[in-house]
């Protein structure tokens, strides 16, 4: 079994609007949880309390957002391959810059693509697992891609399509974006001096990277 994960990625340099949104949004969709986790506390028996707490953290969304330089990361533990493009999507509307979204599936299936203002700038679909998925095979177009992002190296960015090996790919993309594409909790904590915590509530956390 390979890896599995889908992250979103905000380019951004300025970043205290956006950090508001997704602190207010995902707050919103974890608060219904914390409601019903306060509401165990009725019961006196310590063994249905334990059990309600347990159904209710099986409803928890885990989100882990981490703000660097060039980009605000999301790291949504719903999010899959079939869900991460509707979603970033969504977040395009909400906010005036592009937003990278990316995904792997067992590594045999990495998608990612660029989208502005609710459009599809341009995409990449690669791997041996798309036709099961009836994914259809995608070629990034370079130009439209450094265009929106600004990027002034473009033979980086046409390496991607001649390239079939997802592992080049991620690191190629983590490097145009000084971002790691695949991060959990576990790995913040276990390199906890590079981040500064800034929330921790109810499933979300935030943090800012700081500088190695």
């Amino acid at each position: 079994m390979g890896r599995k994960y889908a992250s979103i990625h905000i380019y951004s340099n300025k970043q205290t609007r956006i950090l508001s949104e997704l602190k207010r949004l995902y707050e919103t969709d974890n608060s219904t949880i914390s409601k019903m986790q306060q509401a165990s506390k009725v019961f006196k028996n310590a063994e249905t309390i334990a059990m309600f707490e347990r159904f209710t953290h099986l409803y928890t969304t885990e989100i882990l957002i981490v703000q660097s330089e060039y980009c605000i990361s999301i790291y949504d533990s719903t999010l899959t391959f079939q869900s991460v493009e509707e979603k970033a999507k969504a977040f395009s509307y909400m906010f005036n810059n592009p937003i990278l979204y990316v995904s792997n599936f067992d590594d045999d299936i990495l998608i990612f693509g660029l989208f502005k203002l609710g459009n599809l700038i341009t995409n990449r679909n690669v791997g041996n697992g798309l036709s099961m998925y009836e994914i259809p095979y995608a070629t990034i177009d370079a130009e439209k891609f450094c265009m929106e992002l600004k990027i002034g190296n473009i033979s980086s960015i046409i390496s991607l399509n001649k390239s079939e090996d997802i592992n080049y790919i991620e690191g190629t993309i983590g490097e145009i974006f000084h971002v790691q594409l695949n991060l959990t909790n576990d790995h913040i904590q276990a390199g906890i001096n590079h981040y500064k915590e800034k929330f921790l509530k109810n499933g979300l956390h935030i943090y800012k990277k700081v500088s190695e």
